[in-house]
């Protein structure tokens, strides 16, 4: 988790339709997601945007963190988010339920 805390981003490039429990843990830590998009990763992030989601092109991928490498005041608000879309997380009840929606796929 330490790692992940002392990142400035979470880099996401599953292809695959699952929920990894690393991007609870990266949005915990206030660490914003850049990956490929997902439903569930979406879900995760609905309210505040903690995320930023590109097709699964690892072209697309490198040109979202190009710009964020370039503009710091995106990866900041971007930051900001995250910490925002992982705070529902720390309550039990919140892995609970997001434990029902895995299991329900």
């Amino acid at each position: 988790m330490s790692i992940i805390r002392d990142a400035d981003i979470f880099m996401f490039c599953h292809k695959i339709p699952k929920s990894p429990r690393c991007l609870v843990e990266a949005l915990l830590s206030g660490t914003p997601i850049v990956g490929y998009y997902n439903l569930f990763a979406e879900d995760l992030i609905v309210k505040h945007q903690g995320v930023e989601l590109t097709e699964g092109e690892p072209e697309m991928l490198a040109a979202a963190m190009h710009a964020l490498a370039i503009n710091r005041n995106a990866l900041s608000q971007l930051q900001g988010n995250a910490a925002k879309d992982g705070h529902p997380f720390v309550d039990t009840a919140a892995f609970a339920h997001r434990s029902e929606l895995i299991k329900a796929v």
